[in-house]
């Protein structure tokens, strides 16, 4: 699944940072609730 489109050579890094905290967040808090 490796897409060859152009890439805009600016991304929006903020809201991308901020989405990939909030998923390894989850992905921890997850986790942890299920193998406590």
């Amino acid at each position: 699944m490796s897409w060859r489109h152009p890439v805009p050579p600016v991304l929006p890094m903020g809201p991308v940072l901020l989405l990939l905290l909030a998923v390894v967040v989850l992905t921890g808090l997850l986790c942890y609730l299920l193998f406590r």
